[in-house]
């Protein structure tokens, strides 16, 4: 059985055993098994080695791949050889050295804006999603896809005692995150102003088909149509964003703001507290900058 006949049963098999992945990212495993498959010429699963994996990681390298794509490419082998091994009961290739050949990816500190920088867009906000697509992504951390399905419903309220027996009303937005994972983010003062605004836009111009109906999206446009209003709103602004360097944003200002990467994970929907830790960049080097100038001020690093 050649490489190319197994593609269908390793999707399968990555469905059964892998319930929480998307569907973007079983499609990743299978266009990197394709592109594998092309590499080695579709030879016969048995006669798969260690060397074809090292010679197609050189030749993803050369190709002026990213590091993050070659170890990519990598993950989705190592998968592969795990389905190999169970459902046919091949071993010709040792999953563990495997891994140990995925490249090592530098996880730079993400880009972000201040809230200052966020207040600047908001002025130059024209349509009525500007603010809501602004407010939410900055101030729930949200992916863009999950802004997408917001719909009325998913807009709850309940009690909250905030201490010395005050009970206060909060707002929650309930989120459909990667894999399916169903998680519940508070909402501030400003993201349920601006969300609460567009509805009642849409209750004024369109009725029950608007804010009213609780099972329609309250942003059903492509996700172009997002980025293009980030975009414009930050070319006027004279500021650099995009919807994940709002999200950023939130994680970053939840860290500077002594929140604990747990809770920042929590609220971003992260997996892996690895993915979190990136937060906690500009802290640190806050921090090395603080205690190099007790030793050299004209050396210190720059936070």
């Amino acid at each position: 059985m050649r490489v190319s006949e197994t593609i269908d049963s390793f999707e399968a098999f990555m469905c059964e055993r892998g319930r929480t992945l998307s569907d973007n990212t079983r499609k990743k495993y299978c266009y990197d098994l394709k592109n594998f498959s092309n590499y080695v010429e579709d030879i016969d699963i048995t006669e798969i080695r260690i060397d074809h994996v090292g010679r197609f990681k050189e030749d993803l390298r050369q190709g002026g791949n990213k590091t993050s794509t070659v170890a990519g490419a990598l993950s989705s082998l190592a998968k592969y050889a795990r389905y190999l091994k169970v459902m046919h009961g091949l071993s010709n290739i040792d999953i563990d050295e495997l891994k140990e050949m995925r490249p090592l990816v530098h996880q730079e500190s993400p880009k972000w804006l201040s809230p200052s920088a966020i207040d600047l867009m908001m002025k130059v906000a024209k349509r009525p999603e500007d603010a809501p697509l602004v407010e939410l992504l900055f101030n729930t951390g949200i992916r863009i896809a999950e802004f997408m399905e917001i719909r009325g419903r998913d807009i709850t309220f309940g009690e909250i005692d905030v201490g010395n027996g005050e009970i206060r009303q909060q707002s929650w937005l309930r989120v459909l995150g990667k894999g399916n994972k169903p998680r519940t983010v508070p909402l501030n003062a400003r993201a349920f102003a601006a969300i609460e605004a567009y509805r009642k836009h849409l209750r004024t111009i369109d009725g029950n088909a608007g804010g009213s109906n609780e099972s329609t999206r309250l942003f059903p446009r492509q996700y172009l149509y997002y980025w293009r209003r980030l975009k414009r709103m930050g070319r006027i602004a004279e500021i650099k964003v995009s919807p994940h360097v709002l999200r950023h944003s939130f994680g970053t200002a939840l860290n500077e703001a002594g929140v604990s990467t747990r809770d920042i994970a929590d609220l971003m929907g992260h997996k892996s507290l690895d993915t979190t830790m990136r937060y906690t960049a500009v802290k640190d080097r806050a921090k090395i900058a603080a205690v190099n100038v007790l030793v050299d001020p004209g050396n210190a690093l720059t936070p």
